[in-house]
């Protein structure tokens, strides 16, 4: 029996739900604190430029949640650093005429474990000649662009001015789930991406990933090297890379190549992120976008991902990252009422209509999913995320935003988990 086979879904729950048509529930990012809580993350608003983000917390590990003010306005990662549980803010600006080039952004701090945060402060990432795309020239389709008082901090220590808000370079360069790990010398590596000029490849601008290092505990990034070559297929290119340590000291990185439909890339680092491996894709059936690695604590991997669909899958950690696809949770399987209902949902992003409106790639490639999923609406953005709250016990968190709850309900905008259980496990065999 493969090691996948050990793990079984459970049945879904909502965690949050929304019944008013602005905005969405979206893009949830799930975490435990060493305080013994859980938290999530997620965009209220809906999936655009300067978007805030909204979280609730578990105190009772799941069963019940809280709303609670965001202690930063867009956060992208919780980090856990020795005993410091960080905060980062997931939107950077550049440093007026800064040399080498820099961007600053926000994070602040707490001391007890997660339950309390404190003021914010600044972080730097540096990237000699870097250049991203100014605020101006983005979409405003999908920009609130009033949002952008609630970085004027930021905006105001990298020393611009009001009416120069347009002119600024803003980027991604902090920590996100599952980007960073610490080294056996204690510096710190982190898996970023960022839209950068390529003029030279026919593509203004093009999404690159690279890795940075930070040897004063996060607070102050360095570029260190690029992990994709300069061109790509996909006129997104290569984003959302996650990182993970192999037991032989090898990193290993895979990261989205692409909109929906893309096959997810692969890459290994024996010189811890100096230098990077050609890439090459997981697997054919492998594809979307935001994959998240995690070790488990009995040393294999899971790593989920999504669009088309959601799913979670396992290597037994034996050799590496080898991925048990064959096998894999399929999410879909326990929503199969929302599914097959198929309701039209409201969404804020006014270019996302049916569900392929998300998808880079002809359905032909996708002969192996699920051809309901692609021929119906928008149904979710299958940005998902889980953590191992206790051993052999995986919590796994959605968004639906055509969620039906019985035959017949109008639809939902909600945030939906899942237990996954393992198979001898103390949880599962209480059950």
């Amino acid at each position: 029996m493969s090691y996948s086979r050990k793990w079984k879904l459970g049945k879904p729950f909502t965690i949050l739900a929304k019944k008013e048509l602005a905005g969405e529930l979206c893009c949830p990012s799930l975490y435990s604190l060493p305080c013994g809580d859980l938290i999530i993350i997620y965009y209220d608003q809906g999936d655009f430029y300067f978007s805030r983000t909204k979280m609730i917390r578990s105190i009772d590990q799941g069963i019940t949640w809280r709303p609670e003010e965001c202690p930063i306005p867009s956060v992208s990662c919780v980090m856990k650093l020795g005993n410091v549980v960080r905060m980062y803010d997931q939107n950077t600006f550049l440093v007026k005429d800064s040399s080498p080039t820099q961007y600053v952004f926000q994070y602040c701090d707490s001391f007890d474990g997660g339950r309390t945060f404190g003021p914010k402060c600044f972080s730097f990432y540096e990237h000699d000649g870097e250049h991203v795309r100014k605020i101006g020239s983005l979409n405003k389709i999908h920009l609130l662009y009033d949002n952008l008082t609630y970085w004027e901090n930021v905006l105001t220590a990298a020393g611009w001015k009001r009416d120069e808000w347009d002119d600024i370079e803003s980027g991604n360069h902090g920590p996100a789930p599952q980007t960073y790990l610490q080294l056996p010398d204690g510096s710190l590596l982190n898996i970023l991406y960022s839209y950068c000029d390529r003029q030279f490849t026919g593509k203004p601008y093009i999404y690159d990933l690279m890795a940075a290092f930070s040897t004063d505990g996060g607070i102050h990034w360095r570029y260190l090297s690029q992990l994709n070559p300069p061109h790509s297929e996909a006129d997104e290119g290569y984003a959302e890379g996650s990182a993970v340590m192999l037991n032989n000291g090898d990193i290993y990185v895979a990261m989205r190549h692409g909109g929906g439909g893309w096959p997810i890339m692969q890459t290994i680092s024996k010189d811890y992120g100096r230098s990077w491996e050609e890439l090459k894709p997981i697997n054919d059936k492998v594809r979307g976008v935001w994959p998240k690695i995690v070790r488990l604590s009995d040393g294999s991997f899971a790593m989920c991902h999504g669009r088309p669909g959601i799913y979670l899958m396992f290597d037994s950690g034996e050799n590496g990252c080898d991925w048990e696809v064959d096998d894999r949770l399929d999410i879909w399987d326990v929503e199969q009422l929302t599914l097959t209902t198929n309701a039209k949902p409201v969404t804020s992003r006014v270019d996302v209509r049916d569900y392929m409106s998300c998808i880079a790639v002809p359905k032909e490639q996708l002969k192996w999913a699920r051809q309901n999923l692609l021929s119906g609406y928008f149904c979710s953005w299958e940005n998902v995320t889980f953590v191992e709250v206790q051993p052999g016990r995986i919590l796994l968190v959605y968004d639906l935003q055509n969620y039906i709850e019985y035959p017949g309900a109008c639809p939902q905008k909600v945030i939906r988990g899942v237990w996954i259980e393992k198979a001898g496990s103390s949880q599962s065999d209480s059950q």
